[in-house]
């Protein structure tokens, strides 16, 4: 084994061991500990809480940043964090929302998954089903439909996506609904005008 102490700094690599890089404060308490079990799984470890990691740029962090990326950088593997990650921004809220993820600029992915609550409650019973003249009463006042946000909603609050989704679901089950109406009557209408002309046609033959 061989250990080197250096005022506040220590070395330690055993022979078929561990091996150990630390540094210490002047109460020497450990600042940084970099530490390899002696299976090749190394650990890099930062117990105090105002600790960070920078990599390019020093200068490029708040005081609550705790890992920042300044320039190109590659990062295998998954990362865990408690906090919240900013790319291209160091803002995590909006109104009184704060967000785990805030990117500024565009994001491109191949799926995104949200979990929210769906709108199957218009199939219910009990559901609130306004008739399309009331629905067009609510356009021609407010310039959208009922339950939607308007353009000047979405331009000042943004637009959530797990909602909106909800919300569009929302319009189509009441389309379907509508149609299903609309299909009732015009079979009602269908079977009318057969008796209509059955009874036409009767009376022609008698006359």
């Amino acid at each position: 084994m061989i250990g080197i102490i250096i005022e506040d700094f220590f070395f330690e690599a055993e022979t078929e061991g561990i091996g150990q890089v630390a540094f210490y404060n002047k109460a020497q308490q450990e600042l940084m500990k970099l530490y390899e079990d002696g299976n090749d799984n190394v650990y890099m470890h930062f117990p105090k809480p105002n600790s960070r990691v920078v990599i390019a740029n020093w200068g490029n962090y708040l005081p609550e940043h705790k890992f920042v990326v300044s320039g190109s950088a590659k990062i295998e593997g998954n990362i865990l964090t408690d906090a919240n990650i900013g790319i291209g921004t160091s803002n995590f809220t909006d109104g009184s929302d704060t967000y785990k993820l805030s990117v500024k600029g565009k994001v491109r992915a191949e799926e995104v998954k949200v979990y929210n609550t769906w709108a199957d409650y218009v199939f219910a019973k009990n559901y609130d089903l306004k008739p399309l003249t009331k629905v067009e009463e609510y356009i021609a006042q407010n310039g959208h439909l009922p339950n939607v946000p308007s353009a000047k909603e979405i331009t000042e609050k943004g637009l959530a996506l797990g909602e909106m989704a909800k919300v569009q679901q929302e319009k189509i089950e009441e389309l379907t609904l509508y149609l299903i109406q609309q299909n009732k009557e015009i079979e009602e209408l269908k079977s009318q005008m057969k008796l209509l002309l059955a009874a036409q046609k009767k009376i022609s033959l008698s006359l």
